[in-house]
């Protein structure tokens, strides 16, 4: 793009001090996390790499027309992995306040809330889970609803955050 990047004109789009919002999908080869960053306080509501499968581009899309979010699941583990806590208690632990779900998690949406921790689709979940993609999403409104979040994004943050995103 000659006279501005993307970056740049994502701001001009979809940034907070536009009145009327665009929902802008990014999709590049740029793999690096000020990148994201940038892109995702630019008013971005979606990060794809351009190596991703066809798939993964139509929910892209479709999350964005939706007025969703959807990040490259390679993207998404390296940047949640950020939220998690220490082990060792050394200066990078996360310390949080969130409030405990309003009630608990089933087994199932606990499968659920893992895999969307580490970047899968809808569909993959689905897949793996053996169910069909309409028990998927369902499952993810109910897992939203109890932890009081409005996305995937803030689903996956909570994984990481509460050490629940390790597979059992």
């Amino acid at each position: 793009m000659p006279k501005l990047d993307g970056l740049e004109a994502t701001r001009l789009l979809a940034g907070p001090a536009v009145r009327n919002p665009l929902n802008v999908l990014i999709v590049t080869t740029f793999d690096l996390d000020e990148y994201v960053y940038r892109a995702l306080r630019n008013g971005a509501c979606g990060f794809l790499l351009k190596d991703t499968s066809p798939n993964l581009l139509v929910e892209a899309v479709r999350a964005a027309a939706a007025g969703t979010s959807l990040i490259s699941p390679a993207v998404t583990v390296r940047l949640l992995a950020h939220l998690a806590p220490r082990r060792d208690g050394g200066p990078e632990t996360v310390e949080t306040t969130e409030a405990p779900p309003t009630e608990p998690l089933t087994e199932r949406e606990l499968a659920v809330v893992r895999l969307v921790a580490h970047g899968h689709t809808n569909d993959e979940i689905a897949g793996r889970l053996y169910v069909t993609l309409s028990t998927v999403k369902t499952h993810l409104a109910n897992v939203q609803r109890k932890l009081a979040v409005r996305n995937r994004v803030e689903i996956a943050a909570w994984a990481w955050r509460n050490d629940v995103s390790s597979p059992t």
